[in-house]
């Protein structure tokens, strides 16, 4: 599971975000309410101050003003007092003020009382630094709860998140053809255990749909056997009469080796389809395999005037499955024999590759993307054919791990090159090599 899309991850930053988001919101109101708490508290101290100081002056008019480390006190009854008051407090109008004296802040209380005006002015510094100190604590705290909500998240979301990727390995683990998975019975979460109740039910309907289609298969495979060995026994036994003419018994022979690779073309064709599974390997003569699949499109090449150049070593053997080699001669050869009009098709095999080239039409750029595709058909042959063969033979070829590679050029010709692995191969060929025509 990639880090961008873990399910973990996500959770644990949202629980994260979640607890950062809220722990902060509380710190920052804590802040305010604290910092207004202070400021309040302040003002109250010196409206009593000025309060007492205007008590003090009318009971002792010769009593001197308050005056200590942080509380400063002072009465104008004429302007020559008024000058003597700092300059930050002299002009300030009637009230509560704030006053900010070289980055010292200052609560003003100022009050007139006939014609005389009173000053209590009360230096918030220690308040100003307590309060940083308290926003220092604050940032700390939220920094704290971050780390704690990280580590923490992680760890709750691999709780929570277990079960559904526990859920993820069984299913995993699934074979086609099971159909009580039970997968519902192993959790206790709610929720969970609906998923896995939907897999259930859905495992189980495709088993019962690979279950018919199995039971398809095996019917079809009967339907089309039986007469394929009706006519390899029809001819095996006209075979035997020795009043059947030479060219009569050649058309008989044709007939037989077809019907061969016709029973040989349906057991792979529904074996691929019904289990998807690579069959038993043997040693395969390649140049006999093309030769055989060359032998039904020989007529046609004449009529059409194609020559086909097999260039394969006899000495060559191949460890694969005959029929699956079979097929995807048979596609490739049929292919270009159905789009060269004029010149050869050449087969050859070189370096553990198979080569088809012809000089056929060619296959336009932008269709050689999709040529491998179900049903696709390019543009330079779009009535002909079902859009299967070559999709066959990629399937073919994914199936058993061969390599499928397919250069053309419009005008001038195709070459299809197949690559086997190493083991495939069981003797040396020899050098005879293609190049696109």
């Amino acid at each position: 599971m990639g880090i961008k899309h873990s399910l973990r991850l996500r959770v644990a930053f949202g629980i994260a975000l979640l607890s950062i988001v809220v722990v902060g919101a509380h710190s920052v109101a804590l802040y305010l309410a604290t910092e207004r708490a202070e400021e309040e508290e302040i003002d109250l101290i010196i409206t009593e101050e000025i309060g007492h100081l205007i008590e003090r002056h009318r009971a002792h008019p010769a009593a001197a003003p308050p005056h200590t480390q942080r509380l400063f006190g002072y009465i104008a009854h004429n302007d020559s007092e008024l000058a003597e008051v700092p300059a930050h407090l002299r002009h300030l109008p009637q009230g509560l003020r704030e006053v900010f004296v070289d980055d010292n802040e200052y609560h003003v209380a100022v009050r007139t009382d006939g014609s005389t005006r009173f000053f209590i002015a009360y230096d918030a510094e220690h308040h100003e630094q307590r309060m940083h100190g308290f926003m220092l604590l604050l940032v700390l705290g939220v920094s704290a709860t971050a780390v704690l909500a990280i580590v923490l998240g992680y760890w709750l979301a691999g709780f929570l998140v277990d079960p559904v990727t526990d859920l993820a390995a069984r299913v995993g683990t699934l074979e086609p053809g099971a159909k009580d998975t039970g997968l519902a019975s192993s959790y206790a979460d709610d929720e969970v255990r609906r998923l896995a109740q939907a897999f259930d039910r859905y495992h189980a309907r495709m088993a019962e749909f690979v279950e018919r289609e199995q039971q398809f298969t095996a019917d079809v495979s009967h339907e089309l056997r039986t007469p394929l060995t009706a006519i390899r026994t029809s001819c095996e036994l006209l075979g035997l009469d020795p009043s059947l003419a030479p060219a009569s018994r050649k058309r008989l022979e044709q007939i037989t080796r077809a019907a061969r690779r016709m029973a040989n073309l349906v057991s792979s064709l529904l074996l691929l389809a019904r289990t998807g599974q690579a069959a038993e390997s043997e040693d395969v003569s390649l140049r006999e395999s093309v030769d055989e699949a060359c032998e039904p499109l020989r007529e046609t090449a004449v009529r059409k005037r194609v020559a086909l150049d097999i260039a394969v070593d006899p000495s060559v053997v191949l460890r694969l499955d005959r029929n699956a080699l079979a097929l995807i001669l048979s596609n490739l050869l049929r292919n270009a024999l159905a789009h060269t009009d004029a010149g050869y098709i050449k087969v050859g095999f070189r370096d553990r590759t198979l080569t088809i080239a012809d000089t056929g039409c060619g296959i336009e750029p932008e269709d050689i993307p999709h040529l491998f595709r179900r049903f696709y058909r390019g543009a330079v042959s779009p009535g002909e054919g079902f859009g299967l063969g070559l999709a066959l033979v990629k399937r073919l070829c994914d199936l058993y791990g061969w390599e499928v590679a397919l250069d053309s050029t419009p005008g001038k010709g195709t070459r299809v090159a197949i690559a086997f692995p190493s083991g495939v191969v069981q003797s040396q060929e020899i050098d005879l090599s293609l190049t696109l025509p």
